[in-house]
């Protein structure tokens, strides 16, 4: 497991059920056309687990990390993007359909 993810485990799970998550209008929609509510969203975070990760990037923008998941959800894995600031990000979050993703940032 690589070091950095229980920290940024932590965090994306102290922000959800605090509720402190910001998602983009992307992840809004993504979310809803999977029939999730917020409140799914939320649930989906704070049960994220080292399993679920697929790996960190530097956003090329912002040069902050994205961290990229691939939890099961429903029967069906979904890929979930964020980024940790003072909330939780939510830069993406819809269905994996492997292959590369970086056309999110």
């Amino acid at each position: 497991m690589p070091r950095w993810l229980p920290k940024a485990l932590q965090r994306i799970h102290k922000l959800a059920v605090a509720g402190e998550i910001l998602p983009t209008y992307k992840a809004v929609r993504e979310a809803a056309s999977l029939g999730l509510s917020p409140e799914d969203v939320r649930d989906v975070l704070a049960g994220l687990a080292a399993k679920d990760s697929a790996g960190r990037l530097a956003s090329e923008q912002t040069r902050e990390w994205v961290y990229a998941f691939k939890p099961e959800v429903g029967g069906q894995i979904l890929y979930v993007k964020v980024v940790l600031r003072g909330n939780c990000v939510v830069l993406s979050f819809h269905e994996d359909e492997g292959g590369d993703h970086e056309e999110d940032e």
